[in-house]
C-alpha cells in the first residue's frame, strides 16, 4: 500500500491505527480528522519526511516510527503532543538531533535512541519527569538527571555518568559507569547507597575505585531485589596493567579488596566478573546459595576457580572466556549445572574431576585450548562443541563419553583420523558435524595406530554404533580421502 485510503481518515472514534510494515512515502493531511487516535504505528515505511500537521493529534499517546529508514528528520515541534507517552523512533538513522522542546513531552514513559544519528539531549529533556524506560546508547545526556526520579531502566554507552542518579529510587535496571572522581573529590560508585529497587545492575569502569571505603558505600548487600549483577573493568586498563613492568601483586591486591566490598545480597542469580586483573575471585562467592549462572570475561590473571563454586547448589551455567592464566579446570562437584562453556584458555592442560559427585553437565563448549589433552568423564554429557582445540582431545572423547547425542569438530587442524571409538561407544549419537579440519582424511578403526588403510579405516562391522545418525556434516575438509559404510 503507498497510500493511505481517505475512507480510513474518515473514521473519525479511530483509536487505533497500525500501517507497519507498508510503502507509505507520506501521510494524507486528512489524518488530522482523527482527532481520538491513541495510537499510530507507521514502522518499516520509506517516509522521508514527518508530515507537520501529526503534531496535531492531540490524543496521541504512541507514536512508532522506528525502521523508517529513508527518514530525514523529526518534526521541529512537538509541544502539541502534549499526552504522547511512547515516541518510538528506533533505527532511523538519518535524524541527528531531538526537537528543542522535546523537554514539553512530559508525559512521555518511553525515550530510546538506539540507531539513530542523535548525539546530544536538548536541555529541556530535564522536564521529562515521567520516563519510565531509557536507552540512550552513545547520546550524552544533561548533566543533571535527578528530575527523572520515575526512570526503572536507565542504559547508556560510551559517555559519562550523568550527576543526579542517586536520586533514581525507582531504578530497577542500571549500566553505571563509574567517574575517575566527583567534583567533591568522592568516587562515583557512592551514588548508588541509595537505588535498593536494582534487579540488573552493572557497573563498569570498577577500575576508577581506589578505596575499599568507597565501595562500600555503595550499599550492595541493601539491595535485597539485585538478581542480576555485572562488575566490569574496562579492557583498556587490563592492556596497560598486563604490559605494566610493575610488580602486579600490589594491583591484584587493589581490585581484590575493591570486589570486597561489594558483595550483594545472598538471593543474587546471575553474576558476571570482566576485566579483572587479580588472581583471586573474593571469598563472597560461596555465599551466594542461589546463584544460577557466572560468568567470568578476560580475568587473565585468574589461575584456578575457587572450590566453593562447585559447590554452589543451584549453579546450571559456567562461562569462562579470556582467562589466559588458567592452567587447570575441577569439574567435580557442580551438582545441578547443565552448561559449562570456555573459550580461549590457551594455558589449560587439565580438566580434572577430583571432588564428588561426578559433574552433571549436559552441554559441553570448548574453543581455543590447544594445550588441553584429555576431557574426562563425564556421565551426563550430551551435547560437545570443539573448535580450534588438539587431536588428543578428540581422542580422549572416544575413550571416555558414552552419553553424546551431539558432536561438532572445527577447526581441529590436527586431526587426520576420526576415530570410530566415538560412533562406538555413543550409541545415541544423532548429529556429528565436522567443519574446516584441513587434513581429516578419514575414519580411523584404532586411534593409537600410525599407519592405515582404506579396508582398515571403512569396514563396515566396525560401525554398529553409527546407526542412530540423522544428521551428518562435513564442510570444508579438503583431504577427506573416504567415508565408511554408515
Amino acid at each position: 500500500m503507498e497510500e493511505l485510503p481517505d475512507s480510513i481518515t474518515s473514521l473519525c472514534n479511530l483509536q487505533t491505527l497500525d500501517i507497519n510494515h507498508c510503502r507509505l512515502k507520506s501521510l494524507p493531511e486528512s489524518v488530522t480528522s482523527l482527532k481520538k487516535l491513541r495510537f499510530l504505528d507507521v514502522s518499516h515505511n520509506p517516509i522521508e519526511e514527518p508530515p507537520g500537521f501529526i503534531t496535531k493529534l492531540g490524543s496521541l499517546q504512541t507514536l512508532d516510527v522506528n525502521n523508517c529508514m529513508k527518514l530525514k528528520s523529526l518534526p521541529e515541534s512537538v509541544k502539541d503532543l502534549d499526552n504522547l507517552k511512547m515516541f518510538d523512533f528506533d533505527d532511523c538513522p538519518l535524524p541527528e538531533e531531538l526537537p528543542e522542546d522535546f523537554g514539553a513531552l512530559t508525559q512521555l514513559r518511553y525515550l530510546s535512541l538506539g540507531g539513530t544519528g542523535i548525539k546530544v539531549l536538548p536541555d529541556s529533556c530535564t522536564k521529562l519527569i515521567n520516563l519510565e524506560f531509557v536507552h540512550l546508547f552513545d547520546c550524552e545526556v544533561p548533566k543533571e538527571v535527578s528530575n527523572w526520579t520515575k526512570v526503572r531502566r536507565f542504559d547508556k554507552y560510551k559517555t559519562e555518568t550523568p550527576m543526579g542518579l542517586g536520586k533514581l529510587v525507582c531504578l530497577e535496571e542500571l549500566m553505571y559507569g563509574v567517574r575517575e572522581k566527583l567534583a567533591n573529590g568522592t568516587e562515583g560508585v557512592e551514588e548508588l547507597r541509595n537505588l535498593n529497587r536494582l534487579e540488573d545492575l552493572s557497573i563498569m569502569n570498577l577500575q576508577n575505585v581506589k578505596d575499599p571505603t568507597d565501595a562500600k558505600r555503595a550499599n550492595m548487600m541493601g539491595k535485597r531485589s539485585l538478581l542480576m549483577l555485572r562488575l566490569c573493568w574496562s579492557w583498556r586498563h587490563v592492556q596497560e596493567e598486563s604490559s605494566s613492568d610493575m610488580m602486579s601483586e600490589q594491583k591484584n591486591s587493589c581490585g581484590f579488596q575493591v570486589q570486597v566490598p561489594l558483595q550483594p545480597h545472598s538471593g543474587l542469580r546471575h553474576l558476571e566478573i570482566i576485566n579483572f586483573i587479580g588472581s583471586n575471585l573474593p571469598t563472597w562467592m560461596h555465599a551466594l546459595p542461589r546463584l544460577k549462572s557466572l560468568i567470568l570475561q578476560n580475568c587473565n590473571g585468574m589461575q584456578q576457580l575457587p572450590a566453593a563454586i562447585g559447590q554452589l547448589q543451584h549453579l546450571t551455567l559456567v562461562e569462562l572466556g579470556g582467562l589466559e592464566q588458567l592452567k587447570s579446570l575441577d569439574i567435580g562437584g557442580f551438582p545441578s549445572s547443565k552448561d559449562l562453556y570456555l573459550s580461549r584458555i590457551p594455558s589449560l592442560e587439565d580438566m580434572c574431576c577430583t571432588s564428588d559427585p561426578c559433574p552433571r553437565f549436559q552441554n559441553l563448549y570448548i574453543e581455543d585450548g590447544r594445550k588441553l589433552a584429555e576431557i574426562h568423564l563425564i556421565p551426563c554429557l550430551k551435547s560437545l562443541r570443539l573448535i580450534n582445540i588438539g587431536h588428543q582431545v578428540v581422542n580422549s572423547v572416544g575413550r571416555n563419553q558414552t552419553s553424546l547425542t551431539s558432536l561438532e569438530l572445527k577447526n581441529v587442524n590436527e586431526l587426520v583420523y576420526f576415530p570410530v571409538s566415538i560412533l562406538q561407544n555413543n550409541r545415541n549419537l544423532g548429529h556429528l558435524s565436522i567443519i574446516g579440519c584441513s587434513k581429516l582424511q578419514g575414519f580411523r578403526v584404532n586411534e593409537d595406530q600410525e599407519n592405515g588403510n582404506e579396508f582398515t579405516l571403512v569396514s563396515p562391522e566396525l560401525f554398529i554404533g553409527a546407526g542412530s545418525l540423522q544428521k551428518l556434516v562435513l564442510t570444508n575438509c579438503p583431504v577427506l580421502k573416504f567415508l565408511p559404510d554408515l
